[in-house]
């Protein structure tokens, strides 16, 4: 039994130290160490697992999980963060809230009555959001999600390009718009420079490329029999789905990247990523702009609400002009997907 649990860690161990090089490997040349990123948090846990199973049989055996869990804690502030000190509110202080609303489905029926009442129940989702936002990045904003928003936040300037499923709302005037494009309608990014409290920034709304495997894990989940070959086809089928994205996500953060470099104003990002912090699209931003996350989060940073548990996905960022003051993961939701409120100033 010993033997088999030694092995099984050092297959962990491994497995986890090369999840460690997941953020500098650009999965254009190599992707197979993104996926292994992708499973940093269930790493994590396995490996303390693995720690308290020796300690719990008293073997010596638990030093190699105990350096692994020490190597692998300085990439745990992606998703776990311990910042309860509240930072002091400003009269400039700007609320931003970035919010993948799944073209707010929740909101949807086909039934008028059913359908109003939806509706109402999603604006005052909305309206209970505290603070309010002065800054809404939206992502999967259909017409009928953004006519849902248009009850609460119908007096904000908008920045929207039909066929384009990202939004901007500001409570500020908007002066200058544009996008990148991604070549998609779904997956894009819009950009629009404001005036906030006499200064000009610019903000980002951007949703890059969706890994569209959630569906086909969940059934392999629910059902997979590793002596179907129904299994395996659908194991190569998600894997090599989950290459061509990522590596997708890869030439679109660069192209994000080059754009928000070349801003002439202090910059905010918020942005459905589709990866998680152990990724080398993440480190590709969070190398030029301030994750709120990392600077005031608290706890687990969990922003997606589908059925993978731990994932952290959605981001709002901020160059070093800014001050960031607070971060909050908005619960419950409406969506897929978590809102995220964040609070910074210029300095």
């Amino acid at each position: 039994m010993k033997k088999i649990l030694w092995y099984s860690n050092i297959f962990i161990v491994v497995l986890s130290l090369l999840s460690l090089l997941s953020p500098s490997i650009d999965p254009q040349y190599f992707w197979p160490i993104a996926f292994l990123g992708l499973g940093f948090p269930y790493l994590v846990i396995l490996n303390i697992l693995f720690l308290a199973a020796w300690f719990f049989i008293k073997s010596k055996r638990m030093w190699m999980s105990a350096i692994c869990m020490l190597l692998l804690s300085f990439q745990l502030g992606g998703i776990l963060q311990f910042n309860f000190q509240d930072a002091e509110k400003t009269i400039t202080d700007i609320h931003c809230l970035t919010y993948n609303i799944h073209n707010a489905k929740s909101a949807y029926s086909r039934n008028k009555e059913e359908k109003a009442t939806k509706v109402t129940a999603f604006r005052e989702h909305l309206r209970s959001i505290v603070p309010q936002p002065d800054i809404l990045c939206l992502q999967e904003s259909s017409d009928f999600g953004m006519e849902v928003f248009h009850g609460v936040f119908g007096h904000y300037y908008r920045h929207r390009i039909k066929d384009r499923a990202t939004s901007i709302l500001s409570r500020f005037p908007i002066i200058a718009t544009g996008q990148i494009d991604f070549g998609t309608r779904t997956n894009s990014c819009l950009w629009a420079d404001v005036i906030a409290h006499l200064d000009t920034i610019r903000v980002y709304s951007a949703h890059l490329q969706s890994n569209q495997i959630t569906k086909e894990t969940e059934k392999l989940a629910a059902t997979a029999d590793l002596q179907s070959q129904e299994t395996w086809s659908s194991i190569r089928w998600i894997l090599a789905k989950y290459k061509n994205q990522n590596q997708k996500r890869s030439s679109q953060v660069k192209k994000l990247v080059d754009h928000i470099n070349m801003s002439p104003y202090p910059v905010i990002l918020s942005t459905d990523l589709n990866d998680h912090p152990q990724s080398f699209i993440y480190r590709e931003l969070n190398n030029v702009l301030q994750d709120s996350f990392r600077k005031r989060g608290k706890g687990l940073g969990t922003t997606f609400a589908g059925s993978i548990p731990l994932l952290r996905i959605d981001y709002t960022m901020y160059s070093d002009d800014f001050n960031i003051t607070n971060h909050q993961v908005v619960k419950p939701t409406m969506s897929d997907h978590y809102p995220v409120l964040s609070t910074a100033s210029l300095r």
